[in-house]
């Protein structure tokens, strides 16, 4: 009997996950090795990133989603995108929404993120 990490079409899907070294996104990318899956994470910090998955086989893929001119060659390879970044200000913060680097980060992130991919 196969398991479901076997039969999983995720895992044959060259995968990018933004937001990889969030609560969520440190899920999914886990689950996502687990099950085999080819998975490239999307971050500002790549020698961070590196540290929350020692070993493993991971594409780390260093980016600003603030910055167009950074995620040119970033999709080389990728056929699915969970899009999970978005900004995340200090604890003590009084309201992220007020956050200056909220807008950049969490709406204009995406729209970098899609003018990307038609791009390709």
């Amino acid at each position: 009997m196969s398991s479901s990490a076997d039969t999983s079409p995720l895992r044959t899907l060259p995968t990018l996950v933004t937001g990889a070294t969030g609560k969520v996104g440190r899920r999914l990318v886990t689950a996502l090795l687990e099950q085999g899956t080819d998975v490239a994470i999307l971050t500002r910090h790549p020698e961070s990133a590196r540290l929350l998955w020692p070993g493993e086989r991971l594409d780390i893929r260093g980016a600003d989603l603030t910055d167009p001119s950074t995620l040119i060659d970033q999709l080389d390879g990728i056929e699915l995108v969970f899009h999970l970044a978005s900004h995340t200000p200090p604890s003590q913060a009084p309201d992220i929404y007020e956050a200056a680097a909220h807008w950049p980060v969490t709406a204009e992130g995406i729209q970098n993120l899609l003018d990307t991919v038609v791009k390709r």
